[in-house]
Order: structure tokens, then sequence, then C-alpha cells
């Protein structure tokens, strides 16, 4: 449990002068790469009536926004670490990889707004896709094999209901797979190490229910004074977010929740393994990270996201059991859009039909509608600021999902790796990728830099 005792115990940070610098700037990735709302809620309407053939989304509310500021205060504290040798350079240099991350993600957003401005939808669209590239990286063709793979054995299995609509998805999901080349799980990506379990519990479709559990849960390890649960009042969001930076978990509302089909159903085993998730792993992470001995750990490394988010998912794995890595079809979203499968780009409209195809066979045709809105919103979270019109042009945040757990169930495995065990130790300091050799050392210096005695008063707290 993490307790009040444990910040006062607290030693000085190393980067105690230069961390509020970099801390100044707030970027609010999830609200600016989400559409308008009214434009959204009308869009989604029109799209899944079949009143219109795509869907074009707006972000008129992100024209006012002043993104300048934030940069050139980077720029600045950049200049000033290249100048200056004031901290060890390995911390250095993390800092000014981390700026460049930053600095990244305000142009990247930029983008949305310019989009808004001057409508040059297409070649903003790709300075867009090229940034989040940057950041987040792009689709692997190995692990969009496995995807691939691992639909066709899902298929190969599924006992199909003799229904004329049933059949024609399950056809045209089986011929999606025949134009993709490459269908042998790369020898880089071992088969899923553990198994699925039966999931036959009630159902928690309330959204109040579900905030009393995550504040309790928070409760236990000592966070509630200092987070916030929300239940979405949109009526748009479908998943479940931490964000560290406002100390706020999100949760849809119980419409959203009632939507959830097939594994997505919330259980209370599911809800253990969230729990795992969001609070045992992202917010005590932050928590641990912004009073170690470099407070940049409260914030992140660069691109630490793949490897908090795979290591949050194999803890999650290990409540609630499953057959396949995490972000499956996040993933597989993103390779369609990016025309991975040999069937060239497409937009939100062709790879909704597909995604939609793809949950109508999962749940064995129960219900188109709820098909077309689990697809609505992956296709929403892999479209997140575009207009989803231009194909190939996506948010690339959700693919470090699946990428993350693979890693992740790699390093786990190793246990003979001569890493393990100080990789172990490491896991819970902050927020780092511990797949990441690089980001594991930078870790290991910052707890070699804290005193024993300090430590020792750490541990008996």
């Amino acid at each position: 449990m993490i307790t009040e005792r444990q910040a006062a115990a607290a030693p000085e940070a190393i980067d105690e002068y230069v961390f509020p610098q970099i801390d100044r700037v707030k970027i609010a990735v999830s609200r600016d790469t989400l559409p308008d709302k009214d434009n959204l809620l009308e869009q989604k309407r029109q799209f899944l009536a079949g009143e219109i053939s795509e869907p074009h989304f707006t972000y008129c509310k992100n024209k006012q926004i002043w993104y300048d500021e934030g940069e050139i205060i980077l720029l600045d504290l950049k200049h000033e670490l290249i100048v200056t040798r004031d901290l060890p350079e390995l911390i250095r240099m993390e800092y000014l990889y981390a700026i460049n991350e930053k600095i990244a993600r305000i142009r990247m957003l930029r983008e949305i707004q310019l989009a808004e401005k001057d409508g040059r939808t297409e070649y903003l669209a790709k300075r867009f896709d090229a940034y989040s590239r940057y950041i987040y990286g792009a689709p692997d063709p190995e692990i969009f094999a496995n995807v691939m793979g691992v639909l066709q054995s899902n298929l190969a299995a599924s006992n199909i209901v003799a229904t004329p609509q049933l059949e024609a998805a399950h056809a045209r999901l089986q011929a999606l797979i025949v134009t993709h080349a490459t269908l042998e799980i790369p020898d880089t990506i071992t088969p899923f190490p553990g198994e699925a379990s039966e999931q036959s519990e009630e159902v928690l479709v309330d959204a109040a229910e579900l905030k009393k559990i995550f504040e309790d849960a928070l409760g236990e390890v000592g966070l509630a004074s200092s987070w916030k649960v929300e239940v979405d009042k949109t009526g748009t969001r479908g998943n479940i977010a931490v964000n560290s930076s406002v100390k706020k978990i999100r949760l849809p509302n119980s419409e959203q929740l009632a939507l959830r089909i097939g594994s997505k159903k919330l259980t209370k085993q599911k809800i253990a393994g969230l729990i795992e998730h969001e609070i045992k792993t992202h917010a005590v992470r932050q928590y641990n990270g912004s009073r170690s001995g470099l407070k940049l750990l409260g914030s992140g490394l660069r691109n630490y996201i793949e490897g908090e988010e795979g290591l949050a998912s194999y803890r999650e794995q290990q409540e609630t059991k499953t057959d396949d890595y995490n972000g499956f079809s996040l993933y597989f979203a993103a390779g369609l859009a990016k025309g991975l499968d040999g069937g060239g780009p497409r937009a939100f409209a062709d790879v909704h039909k597909i995604l939609t195809d793809y949950y109508f066979v999962k749940e064995k045709g129960k219900s188109e509608k709820a098909a077309a809105d689990a697809a609505w919103n992956v296709c929403l979270r892999i479209f997140a600021g575009t207009t989803g019109t231009v194909p190939g042009m996506i948010f690339a945040k959700d693919i470090t999902y699946r990428k993350g757990n693979i890693a992740t169930w790699h390093m786990m495995n190793d246990t003979n790796s001569e890493q393990f065990d100080l990789t172990m130790s490491l896991l819970d300091y902050g927020k780092f990728d511990p797949t990441s050799e690089r980001q594991r050392q930078v870790v290991a210096y910052v707890k070699r830099s804290i005193t024993e005695a300090d430590l020792i008063a750490l541990d008996k707290n």
C-alpha cells in the first residue's frame, strides 16, 4: 500500500530543477484527437443508419487552442540542455528524447487544427500520420501476419449457424485472408502461452457500481485522495482509460457498458483484471515515478507507453486468462487501414465494414447492431484526429498495445536472462518501458543514485 509517509521519505530528484520546466507544457492528446461532440454523435447516427456512406469528423473545438506557447517552452529547454551539461549524460539524453516526443505531439495536434482552418484535408492528414508514426511507430507486417493467423484459426474453429447473413460475413473474412500473402506466424512471435477461461458470471452494466469498485481499489493502494473516477456524460466513450497527468480514471456510461459484446463484457473477473491494469500498474507507476529519484518517471520516458501497456495488459491477463495477445481488434483495424493485407489503404468506412463482419461472426450473429457499434468504437480510436475520409491515415497510439504485450510475455518467459531479476525489481519504479534495455539502464542508474538509508525508509512503508 502507498502511504503519505512515502512522499516524505523520498529523496531529492536528479532533475529537481529541470522537470518543472517540461511539466509546464500540458498536452491533451486524448481530448484534442476526439472529434467535436455534436458532430461525432450525428455522424455515428447517420452512418450506422445507412444515411451516409462514410463519416466525416470535424474538430472545430481545436481552432482556438494556442499550441505555440508549449512548443516555445520546450524548444528553449531543449537548447538549454544542449549547451549546458548540468545533468548526468544518461539523464540529459533522456530529457532530450522526451522533449522531442512532446514537441512532436504538439505538432501532430496542430495538423488537426490547421486542417479545420484551411481545409487541406489530405495533405495535413499525411503530416498528422507522419508525426503519429514518429511517436508511436507504424503497424509491423510481422505482427499483422500474426493477427491474420489468429483470425484464420478463429474462423476455422467457429461453428457457423446457417443463416445467409452470417455465412456471407464469414465468406468475406475468409476471402480477406486469402489475399494476405503471409499467414504463417513469424518465428519472432511465439504462440500465445496462456489459455482462455470461461466467464459465465453476471455481467456488470451499471456505471455507478463500476465507479464504486474502482474507487475502492484506489483506496486499497492509498490513492483515493489524489485520484478521481469519472463516468462519461457524453455517451461517446466506449473504453476505460487512465489519465495520469490529471489523475483521473474515465469510465463508459451504463449504455456503453451494455453495448459491450463478447470478451468486452464486464464480469467480476474482467473487472479484477482492469484494476490490475489501470490502478495497480498505470496509477501506481505514476505515483512511484513522481516520487522517485527522477521526476520524469512520473510523466514517462520517451515512448514508455508501449512497455507500460504491455505490462498492464500482461497483469490483466493473469486475472482474466486469455488465449491471445492483447489488442487484436485495434491492430487488425490499423493494419487494414494501412493496407497490410494487400488490399490497399482504407478509410474509416471500409475498415468498419470488415470489423463489423468480424464482430458479427465472433458473436455468431447475435446482433448486427452490436457488431456495428463495436466496430465503430475500434475505428474511432484508429482514425482519431483525422476526418476518417483519407485512406491509410491513422492515429497509431493503439498499435502499441499488442506490440508491447508480445514483448512483455517474451520478457516474462525469459527467466534465464541475466537481466531478468533486475528487470523484475524495477517494474513499478515509474513510467518506463521495461522491455527497453536503455530505459532499464536509466531506471537502474536512478535507483543506484538513491542512498541505502532512503531505500530502507521507503521499504519500511
